[in-house]
């Protein structure tokens, strides 16, 4: 059920009054603004949560559509969608029942626009709808690596948001692999215009990831053709043509349509599962390849022909077309070349082309470097010509007298997967900061902490509390992005910091009880012994020893509010990864974790922050540099440790420290803004 129709308060007089919506016990207090939309299975409402002042989606059951089979269907979405979380795909916030009635809050995506709005829009190009399906199916993808599979893949399950980015929704018929036993065999699941042959037949045994790819593969024929592959007002002429038939072809209705991705579109749409692309992320590789590859010339003279320049790091291409007058032999040739600048990270350009004269010779230059490569039976080929970082001009010319043609190539310092990613820092990188080795990944040079952007934007940050000290609830406005650690600052660091500076090394040695409260040192308690190797976090830090490590690494201790977005973003959960104390996310103080002590960082991936850093709950408790409210002295540290309960490890948890005090549980991790954060 789509979430993106005509609002009705656009179709009707605004209210006089806003009414309340009271969820019960398992839900907040919500201000009604407005139908979104209604489908087969239920409304959808614009709703505004009380306590927090967000805007969010409402969806509930009909009345008349509340049957054991919907209420399965409801609830599935709810576990699923709940599970899932990925800038492609609709949050889900909270669900429950009242008066018998299911209701699922959900994100509002605003904007009232569907993929199919897009596919239907004729002043949509080509090219915005491909990247919208390539969002998809990374979305679909991401699914698919954690063992979900949509069923129902179609434009009106694709809402684009303002910012024009694709996220899908509806994941109320998604199956969950290697646990899903709801449907049974011999049903019909999903929406017949993109449904797989096995799902047409009701293959349970056949259906899985390859089924979502088919209805990418009918997207993908719908974006390029701008017509669905089989067509039929009649279901059961409708089946047998998805399941018998070859839809036509595209070069057929559209000789622009390039060779690359005609061959994924019918990779994608083979009627057996396991000869279509593996999964959702085997299909986005495909598609983006053929994005990138070179397109023939669609019927062109005899005297156009193309010369290829690949880009051989990331397969993106620019072709120059050879031009030559149809006069006679002293006719000069001339060149004309696309416009399009280039973009890659790699270091040298591989030129290879045809020509339409048989031998000869054609001139190439770049940099002052000119070369003369000899034309064998009409083609030649130049390789490992050097790029240097920023625009490099490539001059192409057929020899003797052909009029030159240039290649604009920008060489960027910078890894394809950041040009990927849909919030990303700003290019060039801060001084000091290099790339890292794993997609998101950004280090400081100086002492190799691994960081993660944190986009601007707005978040709802704190709570309502009055038992403990808690951040406040409020909304903030960050103007300007930053790079947070991805992991608590090590023993290895805090040592070559030590090293490097001349200050004495601290102990790594730890000998009291799990769940003990005292100030740390290396005198023998009760209890195991305990040494912290080089990838264990530094305990028994002051909040002193934490500024002079920043102060020479060239960042800074985080603010509260820079602390708790990047535990939690806007997601508004008591933990990184959502609302339940999970033992496997996280070290605390019980031993069923697998750790008495202080575990190596990144030891709990599951409990990554929606922005990917890790043991923000637990492991060690870490410095702020902001002051405890309502004091002059000491400073806040945030996240709970690896000795105390998950109530002092929620994200909003506040804790007062004198700054000179070297508890065995505090540690930290640095921030870094977009200049440099030395003194």
């Amino acid at each position: 059920m789509g979430q993106l129709a005509t609002p009705a308060h656009e179709r009707s007089r605004r209210p006089r009054r806003v009414a309340s919506l009271d969820l019960g016990p398992d839900g907040p207090l919500l201000e009604l603004h407005g139908e979104l939309g209604k489908g087969g299975m239920g409304t959808v409402w614009r709703v505004r949560e009380a306590a927090t002042g967000r805007t969010l989606a409402l969806k509930q059951l009909l009345p008349s559509r509340i049957s054991t089979r919907a209420l399965r269907r409801f609830l599935r979405e709810c576990q699923i969608s709940g599970s899932l979380r990925h800038p492609g795909i609709v949050r889900v916030h909270s669900a429950g029942t009242k008066d018998g009635r299911p209701w699922l809050l959900t994100e509002l995506v605003e904007g009232g626009r569907t993929l199919r709005g897009v596919f239907d829009d004729p002043d949509a190009t080509r090219a915005q709808r491909l990247r919208l399906l390539l969002e998809v199916a990374r979305a679909v993808g991401f699914a698919h690596r954690r063992g979900v599979v949509h069923r129902d893949l179609k434009p009106d399950n694709v809402l684009v948001d303002p910012e024009g980015r694709a996220r899908l929704t509806d994941f109320g018929l998604a199956k969950v692999e290697d646990a899903d036993r709801l449907t049974k065999t011999g049903s019909m699941v999903g929406t017949p215009h993109y449904m797989a042959p096995e799902q047409i037949t009701g293959d349970q045994q056949r259906q899985g990831p390859a089924s979502d790819v088919w209805a990418l593969g009918v997207m993908l024929y719908q974006a390029l053709a701008g017509k669905l592959p089989f067509e039929s007002e009649n279901l059961s002429a409708l089946s047998g043509q998805i399941c018998n038939l070859q839809p036509p072809a595209l070069a057929k209705l559209d000789p622009t349509i390039g060779p690359a991705l005609q061959a994924v579109c019918a990779r994608a749409l083979r009627k057996q599962p396991e000869r279509r692309h593996a999964d959702g992320d085997a299909f986005a590789d495909a598609l983006e390849a053929a994005l990138c590859a070179p397109r023939a010339s669609v019927g062109p003279p005899r005297w156009l022909l193309p010369l290829v320049a690949s880009l051989a790091l990331c397969g993106v291409v620019a072709v120059v077309a050879c031009a030559l007058s149809a006069g006679g032999p002293d006719s000069r040739a001339a060149l004309t070349l696309d416009p399009v600048t280039r973009r890659t990270t790699a270091e040298t350009l591989d030129l290879r082309g045809v020509s339409p004269v048989s031998g000869g010779w054609v001139e190439v230059e770049l940099a002052g470097e000119r070369r003369r490569i000899p034309l064998r039976d009409g083609s030649f080929v130049c390789r490992g010509l050097p790029l240097t970082p920023g625009r490099n001009f490539v001059s192409v010319r057929l020899l003797p007298d052909g009029e030159v043609a240039r290649l604009e190539v920008e060489r960027l310092a910078a890894p394809a997967w950041h040009w990927q990613q849909r919030e990303r820092p700003p290019f060039p990188l801060p001084p000091g900061m290099v790339f890292g080795d794993v997609p998101g990944d950004y280090v400081n040079a100086v002492d190799g902490s691994v960081l993660r952007w944190v986009p601007p934007g707005s978040y709802g940050l704190g709570e309502e509390s009055t038992l403990v000290p808690r951040s406040p609830l409020r909304t903030v406005r960050l103007r300007q992005g930053y790079f947070a650690g991805k992991f608590e600052v090590s023993w290895g660091q805090f040592d070559r910091f030590c090293e490097a500076t001349g200050r004495k090394k601290a102990s790594r040695v730890l000998t009291s009880s799990k769940n003990g409260m005292g100030v740390f040192d290396p005198i023998t308690r009760t209890g195991p012994r305990f040494e912290a190797g080089d990838d264990h976090p530094a305990f028994g830090v002051s909040f002193h020893d934490a500024v002079a490590y920043c102060e020479w690494a060239g960042v800074r201790l985080p603010s509260g509010e820079e602390w708790e977005i990047a535990a939690r973003g806007s997601l508004g959960t008591r933990y990184p990864w959502g609302n339940r104390a999970r033992r496997d996310r996280a070290n605390t103080e019980t031993e069923r974790d697998g750790h008495f002590y202080p575990s190596p960082v990144g030891s709990f991936p599951e409990g990554a922050s929606p922005f990917g850093c890790l043991d923000m709950a637990g492991n060690v408790t870490e410095w702020t540099s902001d002051y405890f409210p309502g004091q002059t002295e000491c400073r806040t540290t945030r996240g709970g440790a690896w000795n105390v309960s998950f109530d002092y490890c929620e994200s909003t948890f506040l804790e007062p420290n004198h700054p000179g005090i070297h508890f065995r549980s505090i540690g930290f991790r640095v921030v870094r803004g977009l200049g440099s954060d030395a003194p």
